[in-house]
């Protein structure tokens, strides 16, 4: 039997996915982030499907949006158990979700199916969905290797006191359009995708560390930037985190990423910073060059998205 938009008790139901979600992200407090979700899922706020064998919920859904970002919705799918995914009820649920979305005209973006195993990626690729996986990953500044803070002499570079923020967010969207990371952040929509990006000056990850962080020029045209912050303000703690670093694709191959890490991350050891952290997307070349400082990736702290455009 299935069931949208009853009221039912969602603390039980969600108990075991917040724990799950409480590993992967264990600086950042999401009990306390869920009371909310769960209090509306509660008072039937928030858009929701159950399923039930028996008397037991076996799986569920809902939905949230986020209005930075209002080309899509945000759909969480998540069985009791493995045990309880199978192709029919995922079948169900997806439906459901995409039928809300096709309604509002907005792309669907699902995070993992929790307890979905093997049985739910398979199906979500069948429908055509894009997996998208992001990692954590940090370096220990001590191990640092292969840094090199020079750049080509026709690149000026400068910190955030020489600073547009439209031209900041213009340059970093056509920057980060031919990426893995381009639908995740900035969407089809450039004005709510560039709004979006600016909230990291507003401190959605920390405040901005700008003595680490670096802008580079060419002819008076920005080319590139690394901005770097002192980690998640939910964390309770000063953990520098690699915000965003962009080179427009014109000047890709020039070591200007290479060098504004290098910079960022010599400019935290002179302030008694120990690490450095990251996300990053499989698929992006950006990667290798972590790796090549001496990033490591996370076991952990892993989490993939699958997104689906058009229907």
């Amino acid at each position: 039997m299935d069931l949208s938009n009853i009221k039912v008790d969602w603390n039980p139901i969600l108990g075991n996915y917040i724990s799950h979600l409480e590993t992967v992200y264990p600086n950042i407090p999401i009990r306390d982030s869920y009371a909310y979700i769960v209090e509306n899922l509660n008072e039937n706020r928030i858009p929701s499907r159950i399923i039930l064998q028996g008397n037991n919920v076996a799986a569920y859904a809902y939905l949230l949006e986020n209005p930075d970002l209002n080309d899509r919705i945000y759909a969480y799918i998540g069985f009791m158990s493995e045990n309880f995914c199978i192709r029919e009820r995922l079948e169900n649920l997806v439906a459901w979700v995409e039928n809300s979305a096709r309604n509002r005209k907005r792309i669907v973006v699902i995070n993992d199916v929790f307890n979905g195993g093997p049985v739910s990626e398979s199906f979500l690729l069948e429908r055509r969905y894009e997996k998208i996986e992001r990692y954590s990953m940090k370096l220990e500044l001590k191990d640092a290797e292969n840094l090199d803070e020079k750049f080509p002499l026709e690149f000026m570079t400068g910190d955030l006191s020489d600073f547009n923020i439209e031209e900041f967010l213009n340059e970093e969207y056509e920057a980060y359009m031919d990426t893995p990371d381009f639908l995740l952040f900035h969407g089809l929509d450039r004005r709510s995708g560039k709004e979006f990006i600016r909230k990291i000056f507003n401190g959605m990850y920390g405040e901005i560390i700008n003595r680490a962080s670096i802008l580079i020029r060419h002819k008076d045209q920005l080319a590139g930037a690394c901005i770097i912050t002192d980690g998640f303000p939910s964390s309770g703690k000063k953990s520098p985190f690699l915000a965003d670093i962009f080179v427009k694709k014109q000047y890709r191959g020039n070591g200007l990423a290479t060098g504004m890490i290098s910079r960022g991350m010599q400019a935290l050891k002179e302030m008694n910073y120990s690490d450095l952290s990251l996300w990053a997307t499989t698929g992006n070349p950006a990667i290798y060059l972590y790796e090549n400082i001496g990033f490591v990736a996370s076991r952990n702290q892993r989490e993939i998205v699958y997104i689906k455009k058009t229907f």
